[in-house]
């Protein structure tokens, strides 16, 4: 007799078997939904970051496009002045009219004022009680002209700046006072070089300037500030010959009461030059291009000691002796 084991399922197993079919299917159809969602998010964020990089782009191109209207204005008002005191209205508008052609042309479009600060100009008038048809006064409190009384004219410029590809749109205003200096205030002022080469030892007392360059050879001190456009020469004449007579080393200017001995200029002797203010190779609108003039080399001490603060050492000038 053959026994054998028997096996039986329950309904329930079998109906529990038959419950779990397809759920794998569902498993994978939830995850791709979830990695759907966050390739959608990060292609989101991906666009919206691409978006706005290209749009600071765009803000920083017209910025500086327009940032280089504003200093080709100003550049263009400054050389008004080479040919006339005082710009007229018409003067002004041709300034404005005048943007870069290169950004022109590049899609760039202008749209730009420069006019006199009318508000400004009121507000001055009224603090020093002055009529309408005179312009304030003020005494410039640095650079080359400190200490100098000067009529001050307050201006304004402003330039709309539009990229014509993608709309960008950049406003930039600039206020600056120009300030108009009277010629009386200086002991000496001249278009061209000024030597000083006196026989008996003198002092001079006023303020000298030069639009090129100042010979300073021999017995003088000067008591004021001296500025010039071109060189502060020591070691060399303007006829080209060497700087060594006698009384070439009892040259002095006084800053803030002390006496300070002037040894070396601006430029120097060099490669077999005697220290005259043309520097070899330089071309016309460079530091230094006086043909006709001595050969020299720039002193590579000077901008950095003449504007020390006077001690008594030489060469000291505390920056009342300004060149170029």
């Amino acid at each position: 007799m053959i026994t054998g084991k028997n096996y039986m399922f329950s309904k329930t197993q079998k109906h529990d078997r038959h419950s779990e079919k397809g759920a794998a299917l569902a498993v994978a159809m939830i995850i791709l939904a979830i990695l759907s969602v966050v390739a959608l998010t990060a292609l989101a964020f991906s666009s919206t970051e691409a978006r706005i990089a290209g749009s600071d782009l765009q803000r920083t191109q017209t910025f500086y496009a327009g940032t280089a209207a504003m200093e080709k204005m100003t550049n263009d008002f400054s050389n008004i002045f080479r040919k006339k005191i005082y710009p007229l209205p018409a003067d002004l508008n041709a300034v404005a009219a005048n943007p870069p052609p290169a950004l022109i042309a590049e899609g760039f479009s202008f749209n730009q004022t420069l006019v006199e600060d009318a508000a400004k100009l009121a507000e001055l008038r009224a603090i020093q009680g002055l009529p309408a048809d005179i312009y304030p006064r003020v005494n410039i409190p640095s650079g080359p002209y400190a200490g100098l009384y000067a009529s001050v004219i307050p201006y304004k410029m402003n330039s709309i700046t539009t990229q014509g590809w993608s709309g960008t749109e950049v406003e930039l205003e600039r206020e600056f006072n120009n300030y108009l200096v009277p010629l009386f205030q200086f002991g000496m002022y001249s278009t061209e070089d000024l030597e000083f080469a006196p026989g008996p030892f003198m002092t001079f007392t006023g303020r000298i300037h030069s639009n090129k360059n100042i010979y300073a050879l021999r017995n003088i001190k000067f008591l004021n500030r001296l500025t010039m456009g071109g060189e502060f020469i020591r070691n060399a004449k303007p006829s080209g010959v060497s700087n060594t007579s006698s009384g070439s080393n009892n040259v002095f200017v006084e800053v803030n009461n002390i006496n300070v001995r002037s040894v070396q200029g601006s430029m120097q002797p060099g490669g077999g030059t005697i220290g005259g203010p043309n520097i070899v190779g330089s071309t016309p609108g460079d530091r230094g291009y006086f043909p006709g003039s001595p050969d020299g080399v720039p002193n590579p001490n000077w901008e950095s000691i003449s504007v020390q603060p006077a001690t008594g050492a030489d060469d000291r000038f505390g920056g009342q002796v300004l060149t170029h």
